[in-house]
C-alpha cells in the first residue's frame, strides 16, 4: 500500500511541478535566443524542441477516485 499524502504535501509537489515546468520553458527560450543570435540555428531548433518536449511532459494529471 502506498502512503497517503497530506493536503499540504500534495500542494507542495503540485507547486514544485509547476515551477519546474516554468523554469524549463524559460531556460529553453533563453537558450534558443542565445543560440540563434550566435548563428547556431540548428542548435537553437534542437534546444527549442527539447524545451517544448520537457514542458509538454511536465503537465499535471489529476485522478479522482470516489468511493461509496
Amino acid at each position: 500500500m502506498t502512503p497517503r499524502l497530506s493536503a499540504t504535501d500534495s500542494q507542495q509537489s503540485t507547486r514544485l511541478a509547476g515551477w519546474l515546468t516554468t523554469v524549463t520553458g524559460l531556460a529553453a527560450i533563453v537558450a534558443v535566443v542565445v543560440l540563434a543570435l550566435a548563428g547556431h540555428e540548428t542548435a537553437a531548433a534542437v534546444a527549442g524542441a527539447i524545451g517544448g518536449g520537457a514542458s509538454a511532459t511536465g503537465t499535471i494529471r489529476v485522478t479522482v477516485r470516489i468511493r461509496r
